[in-house]
């Protein structure tokens, strides 16, 4: 009997020691959008002792230990055949094996995630974005991209009730009172078709709700973009699902895909011919116009069928959103694309361009109105950022006065209290600036006291 108890401990550490030999020996590979964690050091960079190494290895170890990925596999494989339900959280199980991307949950239950202000503020920056680049003789289009829940409601788990007055609906509202020209993809996704325009394993549409999209966007821009819907296609199960990814690492199982019995004309740059990539740039001797797309992972599939319909076409991913490649490129179409779930993103990251100068009167000083804020050289311009210690009315406008000179404010930032600003200015080579700032609050716009702000170099 003394001998069974030692064999059985025997097997239970070699059970237990396989997964952390597998750690080292055989490492597995990242799937989905699973981020890497460093590997933990027992100093610190700048050669003090990492106090926290035990943690950071257990946290390491929790993350990478081997066959992680097969565990979760194996166990999704349970919870979503028994129970119906997902044990990751960035993954809701729908019905009939529907997945969804669970930051969809709020959007889609109508919970509002930020202020009105906060919304107000995303509006107001897009209205911005519009005024410059129609200075640069450019069209603009917004639009946004509907999650999947939003297009198949009737698939969602019926523990969830879609209801009215999301942050889409709020800043709908207020884009539509500030004359932002704005392409509505709801009611372009909601026509009816005869194949499913989402993927179902997945968070994007697929290609046929790419290229309704893709039409809507060349209408919307007064462009006779190509029709794909007229064309014949194939239907494919070869696509790799993000959220069937992330819910089995290990799974086979592909997803439908559509592609269309046609031969693009345009050419893709060969440093940036990646249409999931952080830039996507195409060119076509045959057309004329010039599109910059600014554009999250929706943009992966959309971009190669707009790409057809330009002379030259630059899709970019990064954030801020930099309006100097209007002039740069030459372009003459400008779109913004964000998906339902991030347009709280549009009150965090704002875009680079040069400032307006604003005329204002019937500045009320305000002594105890305080704000922080740095200055950054960046490139011909210097980047002004920082945050007013107070509540603003609704529909305040930010304006920032440099020296002399007033200007607007893109009303943006990370910080959650307080009202953020960021603007560029001229890059006229000072150290050090006169700043104040104006906000409005209780229906009166008021100035803080003057700061004087050293400015850092970016090298």
């Amino acid at each position: 009997m003394k001998e069974l108890y030692s064999l059985f401990t025997a097997l239970v550490l070699l059970v237990l020691l396989v997964p952390l030999v597998c750690t080292f020996a055989f490492p597995e590979e990242l799937k989905a959008n699973q981020v890497v964690t460093a590997k933990p050091a027992v100093t610190k960079a700048d050669g003090s002792i990492n106090i926290n190494y035990l943690d950071d290895v257990g946290t390491w170890f929790k993350n990478n230990f081997g066959l992680r990925q097969h565990f979760i596999t194996a166990y999704s494989s349970v919870l979503d055949n028994v129970f119906g339900t997902s044990p990751v959280d960035e993954v809701i199980v729908g019905k009939d094996d529907y997945l969804f991307y669970s930051d969809e949950e709020e959007s889609f239950i109508g919970n509002k995630t930020v202020s009105d202000r906060k919304l107000y503020s995303a509006a107001i920056n897009l209205a911005l974005i519009e005024e410059y680049t129609k200075s640069q003789g450019a069209d603009f289009v917004f639009t946004v991209a509907p999650n999947k829940s939003s297009v198949l409601p009737e698939k969602m788990p019926a523990r969830y009730t879609a209801k009215e007055g999301s942050n889409r609906d709020i800043l709908e509202n207020y884009v539509a009172e500030l004359g932002v020209n704005y392409l509505d993809m709801f009611s372009v996704l909601s026509q009816e078709s005869d194949e499913v325009i989402y993927h179902k394993l997945d968070s994007h549409w697929n290609n046929l709700g790419a290229a309704m999209g893709a039409k809507a966007v060349n209408e919307a821009l007064g462009v006779e973009g190509t029709d794909y819907l007229s064309m014949p296609y194939e239907k494919r199960t070869d696509f790799e699902g993000d959220l069937y990814a992330m819910l089995y690492p290990y799974g086979t199982e592909l997803d439908d895909n559509y592609y269309f019995d046609f031969t693009p004309s345009f050419t893709a740059d060969e440093r940036n011919s990646d249409p999931t990539a952080m830039n996507y740039i195409t060119e076509n001797s045959s057309e004329e116009h010039s599109l910059l797309m600014f554009r999250d992972s929706f943009g992966n599939a959309i971009a190669p069928l707009l790409a057809e319909d330009y002379g030259k076409a630059v899709f970019k991913r990064a954030v801020p959103y930099d309006l100097t490649q209007i002039a740069m490129n030459k372009s003459d179409k400008v779109v913004l694309e964000i998906v339902e779930r991030n347009v709280e993103n549009l009150a965090k990251f704002g875009a680079k361009f040069p400032a307006f100068e604003r005329s204002v009167s019937a500045v009320k000083s305000n002594d105890s109105l305080s704000f922080n804020c740095e200055g950054v050289q960046d490139m011909a311009l210097i980047k002004i950022s920082g945050n007013i210690a107070c509540e603003a009315d609704l529909s305040s406008r930010i304006y920032v006065k440099v020296n002399s000179k007033v200007y607007e404010a893109m009303q943006c930032g990370e910080n959650s209290e307080g009202e953020n600003f960021t603007l560029y200015v001229p890059n006229d080579q000072s150290e050090s600036m006169e700043i104040s700032v104006m906000i409005t609050v209780d229906n009166e716009l008021t100035e803080s006291p003057v700061q004087t702000v050293n400015i850092e170099s970016q090298y």
